[in-house]
């Protein structure tokens, strides 16, 4: 059996891909959390998960030598959208710090296999590191820690590149997490004008792609190069937001009037997410924009 540390388990992913992967019989799944995180989301989703807790980087090394882990599956992030108003300081804690605390720490006799999870808003359509923001630089930053350590420490390295995950309950602040409790307030919803396109993968088939890396990582695959280790997370079609936004009006009969084009785009807006598309050979999503937003309601049944 081989032990698996999930980070970021107090969020709506980590959560649930925990969650995921603790119903593999052979797996000894562990979530870990700062002693101050919130775990609300966490009680929801995976009540039952063996959870561990740090309050310093003394307490964090002292878990790793105990817990060992096999494989780390790294979903832990600090996230800012705005350049202006993001704690730098913050950034470089949850972004890079944490990490790179995760790789030095880990006992590195029986340790297999690390997955971090990236953001699209870090690369060039040609795969180049480009980041749109602090936070994207930060993540960027994070990579030379990894790629570093796996070849040095010999172990294998996998990155997950998610674009924009949904769900039901998810209790982010992100404009599609908060649309259906926007939609019920009866106040109206400024936006721009949402001509921005986004790829959404629906948070089971997100647990299912991080099971995925993690049965690629432990079979006999060969990651030979560090373009080799990227992975995408995505269904492929592009909708425009105020498409999103109009579907989730149309499933929830709001009468909640949007007011596209209210608030300019931020200045460092996506308008078109990056075209590369390689994902791991046994995955694919099963469930379309347009079914997942029916799963959110309550109108169709999973």
């Amino acid at each position: 059996m081989h032990r698996v540390l999930v980070t970021g388990v107090g969020g709506f992913i980590g959560s649930n891909v925990a969650a995921a992967m603790a119903q593999n019989r052979h797996l000894d799944v562990v979530g870990i959390v700062r002693e101050t995180s919130d775990k609300t989301v966490l009680n929801l989703t995976a009540p039952n998960l063996n959870l561990v807790s740090y309050s310093s980087d003394t307490d964090l090394e002292k878990l790793l030598t105990l817990l060992a882990p096999q494989y780390i599956v790294h979903i832990a992030a600090g996230f800012a959208s705005d350049d202006d108003n993001c704690d730098i300081s913050q950034l470089v804690n949850d972004n890079i710090k944490f990490g790179a605390l995760l790789l030095k720490f880990v006992p590195k006799q029986s340790f297999k296999g690390f997955i971090n999870t990236c953001s699209y808003w870090q690369f060039s359509d040609d795969m180049n590191l480009r980041p749109v923001n602090y936070y994207a630089a930060a993540k960027n930053a994070f990579l030379d820690f990894l790629h570093y350590s796996s070849e040095t420490y010999d172990f294998k390295c996998l990155n997950l590149i998610l674009f924009d995950v949904f769900g039901k309950n998810d209790p982010r602040t992100k404009l599609i997490a908060s649309l259906p409790k926007l939609l019920s307030s009866g106040k109206t919803i400024e936006l721009s004008p949402a001509y921005q396109k986004l790829d959404l993968v629906y948070i089971t088939d997100v647990n299912a792609a991080y099971c995925n890396a993690l049965d690629y990582l432990r079979s006999e695959h060969n990651l030979e190069s560090p373009q080799d280790t990227f992975f995408t997370v995505r269904s492929g079609k592009l909708r425009t937001l105020r498409y999103i936004v109009n579907q989730f009006v149309g499933v929830s009969e709001s009468k909640v009037h949007v007011a596209f084009g209210a608030k300019p785009y931020r200045s460092n807006e996506v308008m078109v997410p990056m075209k590369f598309i390689r994902c791991l050979p046994q995955w694919k999503p099963e469930i379309t924009l347009e079914k997942g937003i029916k799963l959110i309601f309550g109108v169709e049944s999973g």
